[in-house]
C-alpha cells in the first residue's frame, strides 16, 4: 500500500489533538458526492443557468463537504478574476435560522445576508449593534440593499444552508411567497441562489410554474442497503476511512460495515462523524489505544431510537420525491393519445398470440388439398 493510500506516517508521533484534526479535514470523493458536485458546478456556471438552485438530500449525506468541494473547484477556476476586482467575493452563504415563532423572520434572513456580503452598513465588530440599527429599517428597504449588494459583489456562489427553515410558516398562501421572494431576490440581483436543506426543502419546489421554469434541482442521495452496487461503494468508503484513522494498527472496520450501515442509514456525512467522534474518545479515554474495534464503535454510535427516527425522516422524504405523475397522465392532461408503457424492444420482440380457427358448421368437410381433373382422360 503506498503512502498516498494511507495518513502521514509522521502522525503516528504527533499530539492528540493533531491526529483528530487530520482526521476531521479528510474527505471522501465518492460517487454520489462527485455527481452532485458535478450538476452543481454545472448549473452555477451556465450563461442562461436557473435562477434558484435546490440542493436536497437526507440529514447527514455529506451536504457541507459537498459545499466544499464546490467552493474549492469554484476558486481553482475564477480566483483570477476575482483578484483583479478586490469587491467582487467568490462565494457566500449562511444558515437560515431556524424561527423562534411561528412565521420565518425575513428582517432577520436580509440580515444575516448583507453580513456575509460584507456590506459596509453592518458593523461586524459589533454584530448584536448593527443588528439593532440595522433592524430599524423597513423590510423593503433590506431587501432592496440585499439585492444591490448582490449585484456589486457579484458571487458565483450564493448559499442559504438549512434553507428548509424558510418553509416554517403558517399557511399554505406564505410558503408559496416564500419560493417567489427567494426567486425574485435572485432575478432582480441576476445571481443564482443555492438553496440547501434536507428533504424538508421539497415543499418549496414546484409551487408555480415561473419557479419551475426557472429553477434546477439536485438531489444528494444516500446509499442504499438494497442495491448491491451502493453496498460495494460504501464498503469502498469504510476501507478508505480506516485506512486514514491515524492508529498504529489499521482498524478492520469493513468487518462490521453491516454495523456502519445500520448506525449511519447508508450516510457518509453521520458515518464520518460517527468515526471521528469514536476515533477522538478513544484516544483522549485510552491513553494507549492502539486501534479501535467494535466495542469502541457501539459505544459512540447513534441510538437505535436516534436511528429510528432519522430513518424515518429519510424514508418519508424519498417516497415524496420518487412519487411522481405518470406520463401517460400527463399527455392526457396536454390533450395527447398516452403511450403504452412498454418498451419498443419488448412490443416488438413479443410473440403475436396465435389466432383461433374459425368454427366450421355441422358437415362440412375438413379443408385439404385436392387432384384437378382426371387421371384416366389424361392417359
Amino acid at each position: 500500500m503506498s503512502i498516498q493510500d494511507r495518513f502521514p506516517p509522521d502522525l503516528i508521533k504527533d499530539s492528540i489533538e493533531n491526529k483528530v484534526k487530520y482526521f476531521q479535514d479528510f474527505t471522501v470523493a465518492h460517487p454520489n458526492l462527485i455527481k452532485a458536485a458535478e450538476r452543481l458546478v454545472t448549473s452555477l456556471s451556465e450563461p442562461a443557468g436557473s435562477a434558484v438552485t435546490f440542493l436536497f438530500g437526507p440529514t447527514g449525506v455529506g451536504k457541507t463537504t459537498l459545499l466544499s468541494r464546490t467552493v474549492q473547484r469554484l476558486t481553482s477556476e475564477f480566483i483570477k478574476e476575482y483578484e483583479e476586482n478586490k469587491g467582487k467575493i467568490l462565494f457566500a452563504g449562511f444558515e437560515a435560522p431556524t424561527p423562534d415563532l411561528r412565521n420565518f423572520n425575513w428582517k432577520d434572513f436580509y440580515v444575516r445576508a448583507l453580513e456575509v456580503l460584507n456590506d459596509p452598513l453592518v458593523d461586524r465588530d459589533d454584530h448584536l449593534l448593527a443588528r439593532m440599527n440595522v433592524h430599524h429599517a423597513t423590510k423593503a428597504r433590506l431587501r432592496l440593499l440585499l439585492e444591490k449588494n448582490l449585484q456589486y459583489r457579484q458571487p458565483k456562489l450564493f448559499y442559504v444552508d438549512e434553507a428548509q427553515n424558510l418553509g416554517r410558516v403558517s399557511t399554505a398562501r406564505h410558503l408559496h411567497e416564500q419560493a417567489d421572494c427567494i426567486k425574485s431576490i435572485a432575478n432582480s440581483a441576476g445571481i443564482p441562489i443555492l438553496l440547501v436543506g434536507t428533504y424538508e426543502l421539497l415543499h418549496l419546489r414546484n409551487l408555480s410554474g415561473q419557479l419551475c421554469r426557472r429553477s434546477t434541482e439536485i438531489h444528494y442521495p444516500r446509499y442504499r442497503a438494497k442495491s448491491s452496487s451502493d453496498v460495494k461503494v460504501f464498503k469502498n468508503i469504510i476501507c478508505t476511512f480506516q485506512r486514514h484513522l491515524p492508529l498504529e494498527e489499521e482498524p478492520d472496520l469493513i468487518a462490521n460495515w453491516d454495523f456502519c450501515y445500520e448506525r449511519s442509514l447508508g450516510c457518509v456525512g453521520i458515518l464520518k462523524d460517527w468515526l471521528l467522534r469514536t476515533f477522538a474518545g478513544t484516544l483522549y479515554n485510552k491513553s494507549n489505544a492502539k486501534t479501535i474495534n467494535l466495542t469502541d464503535l457501539e459505544k459512540y454510535a447513534y441510538s437505535l431510537n436516534a436511528c429510528s427516527t432519522m430513518e424515518r425522516e429519510i424514508r418519508q422524504g424519498e417516497q415524496v420525491l420518487e412519487a411522481s405523475i405518470s406520463r401517460d397522465a400527463f399527455r392526457i392532461e396536454l390533450g395527447l393519445d398516452p403511450i403504452i408503457d412498454l418498451k419498443p424492444e419488448v412490443r416488438s420482440s413479443a410473440p403475436s398470440a396465435a389466432k383461433s380457427p374459425k368454427p366450421r358448421r355441422v358437415g362440412e368437410p375438413k379443408p385439404k388439398r385436392r387432384k384437378v381433373g382426371d387421371d384416366k382422360n389424361a392417359s
